[in-house]
């Protein structure tokens, strides 16, 4: 048997019959690191202020800036940026937008 790549794929060879076939390779692994998994930000909260009507507050946790509902809802992650740190988020004095500074 002979093992090759072609186009990005391993192949098998057999001599005997002259045949190819591709070659498929499967790894087991546990990997825990890759699976989605629940952080607490409680220890990571730098500023934190409440909306104009009291319906959400916003944070900064990790250079991230997040959004939480007062009552029921999802948390929102309004930056997304892992290698930008926003800080400092301050509600405009209608509700309708947020400031903060941010080192990009």
């Amino acid at each position: 048997m002979v093992v090759y790549e072609q186009a990005g794929r391993l192949h098998l060879f057999d001599p005997a019959t002259e045949t190819s076939e591709p070659l498929t390779i499967a790894i087991q692994a546990d990997l825990p690191q890759t699976r989605p998994h629940y952080q607490s930000g409680r220890g990571f909260i730098r500023s934190a202020g409440l909306s104009p009507n009291g319906a959400r507050a916003v944070f900064e946790a990790r250079g991230e800036i997040l959004t939480v509902p007062a009552k029921k809802g999802d948390v929102r992650n309004l930056t997304r940026t892992p290698d930008v740190h926003e800080r400092f988020p301050a509600w405009s004095p209608d509700g309708k937008q947020i400031a903060y500074f941010s080192d990009a």
